[in-house]
């Protein structure tokens, strides 16, 4: 119930989602900053490998970012639209302390964003996108792992929402967490909650 209120303010009243995100960020960075940048560096820097790199974005990365996702075709998408897409948005979000902004890196470019939110309620959402062209090679399964890790590490229960239609982010999510499903939402979505990570 709470996710589809979130959801609701957000498209209808982005003024007040807007207000609500800069004061959770600030509750979040007093209660949790610490937990949360120990975990994401502890997580990170297990993952890098000679072909990707994994690290927290950086506000040299912005723009990078942004063309890399407007770039998309709608289609592509279709699945992932958690904000806006321009550089104003983006360095918003990154000077926010309840977000974590991640990225994948290959020969020093940008090929797949991954982020949580975190909520000052003790719960954290995560989100991810790859690059069509690295699909396949368990980018996005990586990345939820991580994302579930940190947001573990840190004291956080981990949620996402997820379309029934979009079968391959749901592979994604069961491949290195277990899941269980919480709520079915508007639009086909499905709210799931990674419980741990698997090896």
């Amino acid at each position: 119930m709470m996710v589809r209120f979130l959801k609701w303010i957000k498209s209808q009243m982005p003024f007040i989602w807007r207000w609500i995100e800069t004061v959770n960020g600030m509750i979040v960075a007093l209660l949790y900053g610490k937990k949360i940048n120990l975990a994401a560096n502890n997580v990170l820097q297990q993952y890098s490998d000679s072909d990707i790199t994994y690290r927290r974005l950086s506000s040299d990365d912005i723009l990078n970012l942004s063309n890399m996702l407007t770039a998309q075709t709608d289609d592509y998408l279709q699945y992932f639209h958690p904000h806006a897409f321009d550089t104003a948005t983006l360095g918003r979000l990154l000077t926010n302390s309840s977000y974590l902004m991640m990225g994948a890196f290959a020969n020093g470019n940008i090929v797949g964003y991954h982020f949580i939110r975190f909520f000052a309620n003790g719960k954290c959402f995560r989100g991810n996108f790859v690059l069509p062209q690295y699909q396949g090679r368990h980018i996005g399964s990586t990345m939820i792992k991580q994302m579930t890790e940190i947001g573990l590490a840190a004291g956080f229960r981990v949620f996402a929402t997820v379309s029934r239609h979009n079968l391959s982010s749901m592979a994604s999510s069961k491949r290195f967490s277990t899941i269980r499903i919480i709520e079915e939402l508007p639009n086909d979505d499905i709210l799931i909650e990674h419980i741990n990570t698997l090896s």
